[in-house]
């Protein structure tokens, strides 16, 4: 298992469905604001 990526539930309110997220520590917050993930944020 790698440490560096944690894996976690999300629910996604524009569809009520919940999908599964792995978010790497490792990123910069610059990658991370440039995820699909964060696009309905």
């Amino acid at each position: 298992m790698d440490l560096a990526v944690d894996t976690f539930l999300t629910m996604d309110y524009s569809t009520g469905k919940y999908e599964k997220i792995k978010c790497y520590r490792s990123d910069t917050p610059e990658n991370l604001v440039n995820l699909p993930l964060h696009s309905s944020i």
